[in-house]
């Protein structure tokens, strides 16, 4: 058996489909589809390009409780038209997400390809994380580098069941689910205004690196 992951955009009602067992997936994951919806990688005449920048974005288990559920993730009102809804499903059974997979546009590889200013900003927390601070990471023998894909989705699992990768550590509740994104580049950051940014890039070189031991 096991548990399935799916991704959700909270705010748009859509999602990217199961993804699969949390350890069968996590590891091979494509940067392609993060830049396309979390940037400007993708086909501009696109409605999908950079179209989830600044959504709530969440990796759910299908093991998640009705109302477990990261702090804040869901207003009062929201979660009351849940109950009111069914009080014994998740917000994922309550409402329909679209599947919205095949209808990514097709990844320009020469707005993807290597920059070493390219960055995962969470928008929520005003942190960031430089992809060239996790390139040297192997996250499947040989076959895939870390990119910001694999810092994103390890931290917005979440379930109410726990699960573990490498280190041991229990990966599922994940401390940006529920948050919002946008992948960008460093001058670009530097351009939004308000509270000054955190770099948490060596932080998040050092907990992926424990998650492929």
């Amino acid at each position: 058996m096991g548990q399935y992951y799916t991704i959700y955009n909270i705010d748009k009602f859509q999602c990217l489909g199961h993804m699969g067992k949390l350890g069968e997936f996590f590891h091979g994951v494509a940067r392609a589809k993060f830049f396309v919806l979390l940037g400007m990688a993708g086909d501009p005449a696109n409605k999908l390009t950079g179209s989830w920048i600044g959504d709530r974005i969440i990796c759910a288990g299908d093991y998640t409780e009705p109302g477990d559920y990261p702090e804040g993730l869901f207003s009062e009102e929201e979660m009351a038209e849940m109950t009111e809804i069914d009080p014994e499903s998740t917000f994922a059974d309550c409402y329909e997400y679209r599947n919205i997979s095949q209808q990514l546009p097709t990844m320009d590889e020469e707005i993807m390809g290597p920059n070493p200013e390219w960055v995962l900003l969470n928008i929520s927390k005003r942190q960031y994380v430089r992809e060239n601070a996790i390139t040297h990471l192997d996250m499947m023998a040989g076959h895939r580098i870390a990119h910001l894909g694999h810092a994103l989705l390890s931290h917005i699992y979440w379930s109410s069941q726990s699960h573990v990768l490498g280190c041991r550590k229990d990966i599922c509740r994940g401390s940006w689910a529920g948050d919002a994104f946008e992948i960008t580049t460093l001058d670009r950051m530097e351009q939004h205004s308000g509270v000054p940014w955190i770099d948490v890039s060596d932080e998040m070189a050092s907990w992926l690196e424990e998650l492929v031991e």
